[in-house]
């Protein structure tokens, strides 16, 4: 006949409760402990010694924790820092708190560093190759000596801002020989690609050079976008952590049970205990 013992959780439930007040206690908090205590008996004519007696022989430790259940409350944390701490540092005011999602808006920082740094790169890099490219197929005595030939738009004024340009602004100087027809004589092959019937057209390298400034000013603009993104994760960063950090003091001075049962599947014992942070 299989045996089997049922263990009765019964009452008898006592209440410890200090003779001082939880604010005379030298620990942060108040501490209500309650403990329940089975009795034991016995079933179908097997005692619980009995019961316990074999397990003993199987068990060198006669009384392990069986369950601990335990709401875990974060420690709570000033909202001021917690926010600096993130606007400094995407995720640090997180971690401060505790909070496990700081290391998402780490990931998103050095991502958009990455980006932008590697953009950066890239397009300063192409923006040496498009200059390097005007300086060899566009020059300023062509542009001079081409005054009154055909499809030329030489002035003085463009003449002279031109010079200008080159020597004082270089980042102009490239713009204006891409962008303004004033200037389309000075490149190498207009002469031979100028058609009157087609006076507004590019000549080939003046198109090519236009094309390779659009591509280095597009990924410098992602490179822009990049510190975009830095900003707006430190400030949803730092929001969050003060968010969170504040949410935490409110519920400081909560009440919150644990629960712990011990002792063996033959004497098992629940306590229960209400414990109040004291911030």
């Amino acid at each position: 006949m299989k045996t089997i013992w049922i263990g009765l959780l019964c009452g008898a439930i006592a209440i410890d409760a200090a003779t001082a007040s939880p604010f005379d206690n030298p620990r942060a908090g108040g501490d209500l402990s309650v403990r329940m205590t089975t009795l034991s008996g016995s079933v179908n004519g097997v005692s619980a010694a009995q019961v316990h007696a074999r397990i003993l022989a199987q068990r060198s430790d006669p009384t392990p924790d069986l369950l601990l259940m335990r709401e875990k409350t974060p420690p709570a944390r000033k909202p001021g820092v917690a926010f600096l701490l993130s606007a400094l540092v995407p995720g640090a005011g997180q971690l401060y708190n505790g909070n496990q999602r700081g290391y998402a808006f780490l990931g998103i920082e050095a991502a958009s560093w990455f980006a932008r740094l590697s953009y950066l790169d890239a397009g300063n890099r192409k923006q040496d190759d498009y200059e390097a490219f005007a300086d060899r197929h566009w020059s300023y005595p062509r542009f001079h000596d081409t005054a009154g030939e055909d499809g030329c738009l030489w002035t003085a004024e463009a003449d002279s801002l031109i010079q200008s340009y080159r020597d004082e602004d270089a980042k102009q100087y490239y713009e204006e020989i891409a962008n303004t027809d004033s200037y389309r004589c000075g490149w190498d092959d207009f002469a031979g690609s100028y058609d009157p019937a087609d006076p507004d057209a590019f000549s080939p390298r003046r198109a090519d050079y236009r094309k390779q400034r659009e591509k280095a000013n597009q990924l410098k603009d992602r490179a822009n976008l990049a510190v975009a993104a830095l900003v707006l994760n430190r400030i949803v960063s730092a929001v969050d952590a003060f968010r969170v950090a504040r949410a935490r003091q409110e519920q400081a001075g909560s009440y919150r049970l644990e629960s712990r049962l011990t002792g063996s599947p033959v004497h098992p014992r629940l306590d229960l205990r209400v414990t109040r942070a004291i911030p």
